[in-house]
């Protein structure tokens, strides 16, 4: 399981009462992997090119340490770092956000 998984809404599970499931056994189509220090990176990228395998669509790692995102799509490799924007998925073509976005909202 991603450290944050994100679904779209047509992809989200849902039980016979219309309910979102408890235990999701799907690859989601945006999975967000925070590296930190007691991890391989090499592990967590396995994890996001397994997954990107089986139907998800963009995974990224943020490195804490480098203040850096790795991202992966599953034709595509690419590192960003400062003011560079990162990649969404299509459904989110309007929102910009960029590394340094991300770590502004990591910080207390």
């Amino acid at each position: 399981m991603p450290d944050i998984s994100v679904f779209e809404w047509a992809n989200i599970p849902l039980d016979d009462d219309g309910e979102p499931l408890n235990k999701i056994q799907i690859a989601p189509d945006w999975m967000i992997e925070i590296l930190s220090p007691a991890q391989s990176p090499f592990l967590i990228i396995d994890k996001i090119g397994f997954a990107l395998k089986h139907g998800t669509k963009l995974g990224w790692l943020i490195v804490p340490k480098e203040r850096m995102v790795l991202t992966f799509r599953e034709d595509n490799f690419n590192s960003f770092q400062g003011v560079d924007l990162l990649p969404m998925l299509d459904i989110f073509s309007d929102w910009q956000m960029s590394v340094q976005n991300v770590f502004d909202l990591l910080k207390f």
